[in-house]
């Protein structure tokens, strides 16, 4: 188990792929214990949710529940997060278009995420090669490569 105080950060996380799939997983990483009771989960997107409503979407049990929550949008995300708790990381995962990675990495940074946050990208990468190579290039203009995670 990770002793780190960690944030994790869901963006686009009223879509189908956080309520099948990074919801339930990240549940079974807490029931095996694999990271620390300190970490926290927080959904942002367009849509308007409280907290409560946001934890209604997902069926987990309350424990797991108290561990979720939402804020609209990137602007103001970072202070929502640091009232949170002190954090020493953040993992960000982008549950978004492909289209959007790089602005949105841009607006992460420019909202205040630096060299504590990692980000981790759904595939597909790009729509080929050469459309890669620039997400690649635009990326690490916003990310050291060792915080940027392919998925």
């Amino acid at each position: 188990m990770n002793s780190q105080k960690t944030a994790i950060v869901i963006l686009g996380a009223s879509g189908d792929l956080a309520k099948r799939k990074l919801v339930p997983a990240l549940l079974n990483i807490c029931k095996n214990r694999e990271i620390d009771d300190s970490t926290i989960i927080v959904g942002s997107g367009r849509s308007a949710f409280t907290d409560d409503s946001f934890r209604a979407l997902f069926n987990v049990p309350p424990p797991f529940a108290r561990r979720l929550f939402y804020h609209q949008g990137i602007p103001g995300l970072k202070k929502y997060v640091s009232e949170k708790g002190d954090f020493e990381r953040t993992i960000v995962f982008f549950a978004l278009p492909p289209q959007v990675y790089s602005s949105t990495a841009k607006e992460l940074v420019a909202g205040g995420f630096g060299a504590e946050t990692s980000i981790i990208i759904e595939k597909p990468f790009g729509s080929d090669y050469a459309s890669a190579v620039d997400l690649n290039r635009e990326l690490a203009s916003y990310f050291d490569e060792s915080r940027i995670y392919r998925n």
